[in-house]
């Protein structure tokens, strides 16, 4: 009798503590373009299961870019699909031959990355591109 009365609580919290699940994070597109003059700017797109926190972007996988602004547009209302506006105000932050990689994060400190090769800015004097990242 007093091994049922043990077994079966334990039983009962057995089944009831389901591991919680990890944060799937799917870093989508990325595009940027750094300018003749001071400035770099970046958009990345992104989506989760859980709210995703933040995104930061490396170049060459060593260099994190500091951004001066980054501005989070949420398009589900929950969070959870996020494009991230990223400017930065310099010269020199990418440039052809250059490999851009985004990371994104959830809530839960989930990740997922997306990089992009750095080719040669648009020919129009007009735009004054030098990188262009896709």
């Amino acid at each position: 009798m007093k091994l049922r009365t043990l077994v079966a609580p334990a039983l009962l919290l057995a089944l009831l503590a389901v591991p919680a699940s990890a944060g799937v994070v799917t870093a989508g597109s990325v595009t940027a373009t750094q300018y003749q003059y001071p400035y770099f700017t970046a958009l990345v797109q992104a989506s989760g299961t859980i709210a995703l926190a933040d995104v930061h972007l490396v170049v060459n996988g060593t260099t994190v870019v500091q951004a001066d602004k980054v501005e989070p547009v949420n398009l589900d209302g929950r969070g959870t699909y996020m494009i991230w506006k990223i400017y930065k105000y310099a010269t020199g932050v990418v440039k052809p031959g250059d490999t851009l990689t985004a990371v994104v994060h959830d809530t839960d400190g989930d990740s997922d990355d997306r990089f992009v090769p750095c080719g040669a800015g648009s020919t129009k004097k007009k735009s004054q591109e030098t990188a262009s990242c896709r």
